[in-house]
């Protein structure tokens, strides 16, 4: 799990999430740079009021708060049956797909 750690309730919206679910097979790595620049895009393009690249410092949710979102131990981490609904956005080509908290 990935929170924003500079989370402003300004731009809550389904396109502005506070936690982020990132999955990657496991020879793969996260970049937090490209995750962050993808989420801002996301942003940018479907939200009316646009975050400005400060308000996107996604980093590694702490232990606690990642088992209290998804319910799961540390690793071994599944988007299937986590205690909040998400939803998945996947990057076809690539070892890598997000699951965002939906608004609902």
């Amino acid at each position: 799990m990935f929170e924003n750690t500079a989370y402003n309730e300004k731009f809550a919206g389904k396109h502005y999430p506070k936690y982020i679910a990132v999955m990657v097979q496991y020879i793969a790595k996260i970049h937090t740079e490209k995750l962050n620049k993808v989420i801002r895009i996301w942003q940018q393009n479907h939200a009316q009021e646009k975050a400005s690249k400060q308000y996107f410092p996604y980093r590694l949710a702490d232990e606690a708060e990642s088992a209290q979102l998804t319910g799961y131990e540390h690793n071994g981490v599944i988007p299937i049956l986590m205690k909040t609904k998400y939803e998945i956005l996947y990057c076809v080509g690539c070892p890598l797909f997000l699951v965002i908290k939906s608004s609902n």
